[in-house]
């Protein structure tokens, strides 16, 4: 059909905007009226036209692939619907459109914004015979660059990469025009999603090259790492790549250790980096060598470990030690516990190792140095090491050095060791005891889950000292709780500390429904940050008593609080909430607030998820319709079109 021979829209004026015009395209896909969404297509206005080629997109199906295909092939059609049926096409992945698309980018001089979204359709058909037409798109016209690497990146097909490198040089930035920046180093990502060897080269360059932005540079490395260079023809290619060892961006000089670990020479590399007089060479030497997971690397590691005065080297040669895995690695690392600086990352590492020494680990908790012993009760906390708790239990007395008493409560928290309840209760009752061990034992007592315990965290609430206010707070939500908690915790968010507050109203919220009326109250007195804070806390336990208080701050607020609202009188799905819900998608938009569009997103998705015994509920459906074909129709397209494929699905199944 001519596009001259189409009627005129049929729309009316509301408040000074178009709304949509009042055809039935809604109503015949929710019936899956594929003849009547074809007829409209071929015969409707413009804007009619182009909702109807939508829906036969999401209905798919052979007749109204062939209604978008003759609308495509239609010389006369009208530019915009021709638009809207490249984007369903690539929707369906339909592949007899490929040659028609290819025309279409080559025909962009003529009707570019039309080869544009060709471009993005080719790239959802995936099919391989775009590929040579898109690599020649990306000299022709860099400014649709980003399009063009990510059609590429889906299609999938490595005969695009000699293209991709001949226009890489074209994409990189200049120093007189920074506009290409993020087009260079999406496409050295591309590069990096083939892995194709023949790329590895000019990576290489990239990473060398200390001109270039710091994102580009770090996307070369990431993307060598992902590629197979061994089976690239002369390692003199890396020499650029060598020198990245000492960077001062720690992700790349980690990503070229690990590509060097994969190649003979880059592993002798590696082995003789680890003595390099910079520390910060000798550190990602380590992160290669214990990439490669080779027993034979653990002398020189363990000599690092052990010798090194730099304590980043130290730690990286731990970790390394770790993924070796061996027998001497571990004694290594047992013995590396008593480094002060780093006993820390070693009692990570050796909880990361399979099977861990935990026997040597139980030796040192009960016979070891002060030091060693942190360490230990760290490793065997993490590790979840029951048989640790009576040795655990041992080091709380005040005659054990305070580190490692704060080392012992987190490991029996961490075991969540109940019968350390009331020793632990004792801690943190006893003004005595320092701040620091207090503050850990109330974290300890939430976390292994101590309901005897409620009653002191309720008390230490009201400590003089933050910390011990702060994980009192914490752990009360890691609990059952009670009403006297919920009294609490309400007068534990108006803290004069705005963590200890962050953590009450937390807690608030971790207990559910429980805390609902502390929260109402506290949503009545509370202004300024905690607001949105506290209106996402109630939204999450709301029920229909709160829908009068939800639905006044999703239309009257102008912060974040109105899409939490709105978001929880979604949640509910009653049909109750049909009325609040369409006043919320026909709020009048704010000049510069920015959340209009999502608020009435969640709005018509919460109309589509009401159901009444198991089927959508018929005035929410009625109410969807009407809000498609209405103002937010026109204002909120994309969210009104899934509300409808949502609803039409649903009453399919129902």
């Amino acid at each position: 059909m001519s596009a001259h021979s189409r009627p005129p829209i049929r729309s009316y004026n509301k408040g000074g905007i178009i709304v949509l015009p009042q055809a039935e395209v809604a109503e015949m896909r929710c019936r899956r009226d594929v003849d009547g969404l074809c007829r409209t297509l071929e015969h409707a206005d413009r804007l009619t036209a182009t909702y109807a080629a939508e829906f036969l997109a999401d209905i798919g199906g052979p007749t109204a692939t062939d209604a978008l295909l003759r609308c495509l092939r239609n010389p006369d059609e009208d530019p915009v619907i021709i638009h809207v049926v490249i984007q369903c096409l690539g929707q369906l992945r339909e592949r007899r459109a490929v040659p028609d698309l290819i025309a279409a980018l080559r025909s962009r001089d003529q009707r570019g914004w039309i080869g544009d979204e060709a471009v993005r359709a080719l790239g959802e058909i995936g099919d391989p015979r775009a590929v040579q037409p898109l690599v020649d798109m990306l000299i022709s016209y860099t400014s649709l660059g980003s399009e063009v690497l990510d059609a590429l990146t889906r299609i999938g097909d490595a005969r695009a990469v000699p293209g991709l490198l001949a226009a890489l040089w074209f994409m990189l930035p200049r120093p007189d025009d920074d506009s290409r920046d993020d087009l260079g180093t999406e496409a050295v990502r591309t590069l990096g999603w083939f892995a194709d060897p023949r790329a590895a080269p000019a990576l290489a360059f990239l990473v060398g090259m200390s001109a270039m932005p710091s994102a580009l540079r770090r996307a070369a490395a990431e993307a060598l790492r992902q590629t197979d260079v061994t089976s690239v023809a002369g390692y003199g290619c890396f020499t650029y790549a060598d020198a990245a060892l000492g960077d001062p961006d720690q992700r790349i000089s980690e990503a070229i250790a690990e590509m060097l670990s994969t190649t003979r020479p880059g592993l002798y590399t590696l082995r003789h980096s680890v003595t390099h007089p910079d520390p910060a060479v000798r550190r990602s030497a380590c992160f290669g060598l214990g990439a490669q997971e080779d027993a034979q690397d653990v002398p020189a590691l363990r000599t690092r470990l052990s010798e090194d005065a730099d304590v980043a080297v130290r730690r990286a040669a731990a970790h390394a030690l770790a993924r070796t895995g061996c027998e001497e690695a571990m004694t290594a690392l047992v013995g590396a516990l008593s480094d002060g600086a780093i006993h820390e990352d070693v009692a990570y590492a050796l909880a990361a190792v399979h099977p861990p020494p935990t026997d040597q680990l139980l030796t040192l908790l009960a016979d070891g140095t002060n030091q060693q012993r942190l360490g230990a009760a760290t490793a065997l906390g993490l590790l979840g090491e029951r048989r640790a708790a009576p040795g655990l239990l041992v080091l709380l007395t005040d005659a054990t050095a305070l580190p490692v008493r704060v080392a012992a409560v987190d490991a029996l928290g961490r075991l969540r060791h109940l019968p350390a309840a009331p020793p632990l209760i004792g801690l943190l009752t006893d003004p005595e005891a320092p701040g620091r061990l207090r503050a850990r034992a109330a974290w300890a007592l939430g976390r292994m889950g101590a309901t005897e315990a409620e009653p002191v965290l309720r008390q230490a609430l009201s400590e003089p000292v933050e910390s011990i206010r702060l994980r009192a707070a914490e752990a009360l939500g890691l609990l059952p709780g009670s009403p006297p908690t919920v009294a609490s915790l309400a007068q534990a968010a108006q803290d004069p500390s705005p963590d200890v507050q962050e953590a009450a109203l937390q807690a608030l919220g971790n207990l559910g429904s429980l805390a609902r009326p502390a929260l109402r109250t506290l949503l009545a007195t509370t202004e300024g940050r905690l607001r949105p804070r506290v209106v996402t806390l109630l939204a999450r336990c709301a029920d229909i008593t709160d829908l009068d208080t939800l639905t006044a701050i999703a239309i009257e607020d102008e912060t974040q609080a109105a899409l939490h609202a709105v978001d929880g009188i979604a949640r509910l799905r009653d049909p109750r909430t049909v009325d609040a819900l369409c006043r919320i998608i026909d709020r009048p938009e704010k000049p510069g607030f920015q959340l209009d569009f999502a608020l009435r997103t969640t709005a018509l998705r919460g109309l589509c998820r009401i159901q009444v015994a198991g089927r959508p509920d018929p005035s929410a459906a009625a109410a969807l319709m009407a809000c498609y074909m209405g103002e937010a129709g026109y204002r909120s397209h994309e969210a009104a079109r899934e509300a409808v494929n949502t609803l039409a699905d649903r009453m399919r199944s129902a």
